[in-house]
């Protein structure tokens, strides 16, 4: 014990505060990134008697974010989704056009869109309300297209790829072994007057044989299919949108009219007479009743009024103008303890009999309905907002 005593040296004042000094000056320099050096350095760099560990200090490594791989959108609900890529000639082609068809009578009618993008891929969400609803997806680019079928579930997904060649050629329709016909007559929206030369195209779900014609100058049309075949109808003309419908066809089937818009929503003044007659509830003519059609186009309304007779007879001449919004028509009747109100349909150059019974008591308080609310008090009650007239 005393040997290691006698051997261990206590180090002077000075050179206690020489090797403080010199510490800092090293760990300033450590800092810097410099190598140490000097008393402090053997401590770190571990030849001092001490051999006190070196610091470990690395640089560290920066991992890229990685790329998620892309899935086709969910479907939720009431939707599904059709996803796939389209090509021509064996290469995938963007800005090609996806169409969804559907059509189940009293359950859904109507089709959906997309367009590729660079890499030929589309996703198409479409309205599916119930299990096993059959869709007509059809691919086009230029002129070249090819139609698939395919069975659609709520919140299901289908993969639909598409192979467009410029050699294609349309199956030929096949001689219809049993005769059927689907025929129409296509009008314009607004000013009803038929439509010649527009397309007709239909094109039967499994075998995808496709039947055209054109219509003629009554607008009318009639093609020849095979019977007992679902088809994809479809309508257009240059300048117009196109209307499609499923044809089920089991003999003849005959759309009636198909509108197209071809003509701009005509603007002008409009008019037409609604007439009748005012009884109480026991059946007695009510003479002296104010008799008011209201024409209302969202909150601009315009009151035509006028007042029964001795007969109880009325006579009201009501004008609108037509323009992108159609008005409401709304027919009232007042008298002391008695009301009538009613929404009515008119069209230009209507001349109607509408005969009103009036009801006994007042016309029901609404909050909007000024002329017989003073004041109305809103009373919270378990969250709900009861308003209370108070005259």
């Amino acid at each position: 014990m005393m040997g290691l005593l006698d051997s261990f040296k206590l180090p002077s004042l000075d050179d206690i505060v020489k090797g403080i000094q010199q510490g800092v000056q090293n760990l300033t320099s450590l800092v810097a990134g410099a190598n140490p050096i000097g008393e402090l350095g053997e401590l770190l760099t571990g030849t001092s008697p001490f051999q006190a560990s070196k610091p470990n200090i690395t640089t560290p490594v920066i991992l890229p974010t990685p790329t998620p791989t892309p899935t086709p959108q969910q479907p939720t609900g009431q939707n599904a989704v059709i996803y796939g890529h389209v090509y021509l000639d064996g290469k995938p082609i963007s800005n090609a056009e996806v169409r969804a068809d559907v059509f189940a009578s009293g359950i859904i009618s109507g089709w959906w869109t997309a367009n590729t993008d660079n890499t030929g891929a589309y996703t198409l969400k479409v309205v599916c309300p119930q299990n096993n609803l059959l869709y007509s997806v059809k691919a086009s680019y230029d002129t070249y297209s090819q139609t698939k079928t395919v069975l659609l579930s709520p919140a299901s997904t289908q993969t639909l790829d598409f192979y467009l060649s410029s050699t294609y050629t349309p199956p030929t329709p096949p001689t219809p072994s049993t005769k059927g016909i689907i025929k129409g007559k296509v009008v314009d929206y607004y000013s009803k007057a038929p439509v010649e030369g527009a397309s007709v195209t239909a094109v039967e779900q499994i075998s995808l044989a496709t039947y055209n014609t054109t219509t003629k100058s009554d607008g009318t049309f009639s093609l020849e299919v095979e019977d007992k075949k679902m088809y994809n109808v479809t309508v257009s003309k240059a300048g117009s949108n196109a209307w499609s419908g499923w044809a089920n066809v089991n003999g003849t089937f005959d759309f009636g009219e198909i509108p197209l818009v071809l003509s701009e929503k005509p603007i002008g003044e409009y008019s037409a007479v609604v007439y009748g007659t005012v009884r109480f509830p026991d059946g007695k003519v009510a003479s002296g009743v104010k008799v008011s059609v209201d024409v209302s186009v969202f909150a601009n309304i315009v009151s035509y009024p006028t007042t029964t007779d001795s007969n109880g007879n009325y006579s009201i001449k009501v004008s609108w103008s037509v323009g992108a919004v159609s008005p409401t028509f709304t027919l009232k009747a007042e008298y002391p303890n008695y009301y009538y109100e009613k929404n009515i349909s008119l069209n230009a150059g209507d001349n109607i009999r509408v005969d009103i019974t009036l009801e006994k008591g007042e016309k029901p308080l609404i909050p909007t309905d000024v002329t017989k609310v003073l004041t109305i008090a809103a009373i919270i009650v378990g969250g709900l907002v009861v308003y209370k007239a108070v005259k």
